[in-house]
């Protein structure tokens, strides 16, 4: 299949085109951010880090989304939405700049994660997109879901327990909250965070079963477009 063509039955009106550069870059950010966050977090420029490397994912985020027209203007006011925000919050963060780019950043990785896995269940067959797509529906599912902890650890400072560490480590900001969400994701769990609202814990029964539906869905549909594909395979060579 050449490498700008894109599953049948979609249009240029409702797909996004899945090319190895775009998506690479993404992820490339994406797991840079995490990695930072995991280990630059206490130091006094890491706000810089941070804001800088959520406006390159968002950036690259939009570029793949452009191919989309009926996502394309939602998805690029979303990202100017977000980033925006978020420096203004590093600068001002008392006018809630940071709210605001918390919910523009989960709807549109929501959008960016549903584009990737329309992508997944209606192509045609298997090849490397295929593979870079649910990589990168999976950490944006996880991404996505520790901005909506923190946008809820910021309304509503009980909605989760800490059993370890020091008190001043007892946030959803930065990497615990990404930490939280992979775990939930996995449906591992190791106890150190605890959802104690009604609100923090729909969110993590939520995340918890998407993980587990995405998975499944996932690798249902590749063993179907596998078995279709090559049909004498999948009847035992008969």
């Amino acid at each position: 299949m050449p490498q700008d063509s894109h599953p049948a039955g979609l249009t240029t009106r409702n797909y996004i085109r899945i090319t190895s550069p775009p998506v690479l870059r993404f992820l490339f950010v994406l797991l840079l951010q995490f990695v930072t966050m995991a280990f630059l977090e206490k130091k006094s420029y890491f706000w810089i880090v941070d804001a800088a490397l959520f406006s390159l994912l968002f950036v690259f985020g939009a570029a793949i989304v452009l191919e989309n027209r009926k996502l394309r203007a939602r998805g690029i006011a979303l990202v100017v939405l977000a980033i925006g925000a978020k420096w203004v919050g590093k600068w001002f963060p008392g006018i809630m700049a940071n709210e605001l780019a918390l919910v523009a950043g989960v709807l549109f990785m929501g959008i960016l994660a549903w584009s990737f896995l329309r992508y997944i269940l209606l192509a045609p067959h298997i090849d490397a997109r295929i593979l870079y797509a649910s990589v990168a529906t999976y950490l944006i599912l996880g991404f996505c879901w520790a901005l909506a902890y923190e946008l809820l650890a910021g309304a509503v400072p009980d909605a989760f327990a800490y059993t370890v560490g020091p008190e001043t480590t007892h946030s959803m900001q930065g990497f615990r909250g990404l930490y939280f969400s992979f775990i939930t994701l996995s449906t591992v769990g190791y106890g150190d965070i605890v959802p104690v609202s009604n609100g923090a814990r729909l969110l993590a029964m939520l995340e918890a079963t998407s993980g587990v539906f995405y998975v499944a869905m996932v690798v249902a549909r590749i063993v179907a477009i596998y078995t279709m594909t090559n049909p004498r395979e999948g009847n035992g060579g008969d």
